[in-house]
C-alpha cells in the first residue's frame, strides 16, 4: 500500500497524463476489482509514463497480459452481475435462468481458449458457479419459478 501522501501523487499522476482518475477497490462492490483493473487497461500506453511520474515500477508485459486476459474472462461475470443486481434499468425475474445460463456458456467457452495466465480462474469461477446454481442450470424443482420467469418474459419466451 502506498502513503497517504504518495497516493495523492499517484492519483494526481493519473489525472494529469491520462486526464482520467484511478477507480479503487471497494469491498462491497462485487465487480469494483474488475472496474478498477479496466480502468487501470483503458490508459494505454500513457501507464509507464504514469508509473514514472509516481516513482513506482513500471508494468511488465506479462503482468499486463495477465490484467488483459482477467478483464476478458470477468467481462460476462461483471455484465451478468449488474443485469441481475438491477444496476441496468431492464432487472426482471425473468432475466435469471437466461443470465445464469449465456454466463456458464461464456465461461465454458473460454475454458477452450488458450490462457496463458488466467485458466485457473475461469476453472474455479466454473467450479463454483455449478455449484451455486445446480439446481438452476438443471432446471430442477428449486428453479420452477425461474423458468416460470423466464418463458413468461417478452424477450426470452421459448428460447
Amino acid at each position: 500500500m502506498l502513503p497517504r501522501e504518495a497516493a495523492i501523487k499517484a492519483s494526481d499522476a493519473v489525472k494529469l497524463i491520462a486526464d482520467t482518475s484511478i477507480i479503487t477497490h471497494g469491498a462491497t462492490r462485487w465487480n469494483s476489482n474488475y472496474d478498477a483493473v479496466k480502468r487501470l487497461l483503458q490508459i494505454g500506453a500513457k501507464l509507464n509514463d504514469v508509473c514514472q511520474a509516481a516513482n513506482t515500477p513500471e508494468f511488465k508485459k506479462s503482468k499486463l497480459e495477465c490484467l488483459h486476459e482477467y478483464v476478458s474472462i470477468m467481462q460476462p461475470v461483471a455484465a451478468a452481475l449488474d443485469k441481475l443486481q438491477g444496476e441496468i434499468k431492464a432487472a426482471y425475474f425473468g432475466n435469471i435462468l437466461p443470465t445464469l445460463h449465456m454466463l456458464q456458456t461464456k465461461l465454458q467457452s473460454m475454458q477452450h481458449n488458450m490462457l496463458k495466465h488466467c485458466e485457473p480462474l475461469v476453472v474455479v469461477l466454473l467450479e463454483g458457479f455449478e455449484r451455486r446454481f445446480d439446481k438452476e442450470l438443471k432446471l430442477s424443482g428449486a428453479a420452477s419459478d425461474k423458468t416460470i420467469g423466464a418463458i413468461s418474459h417478452p424477450y426470452f419466451k421459448l428460447r
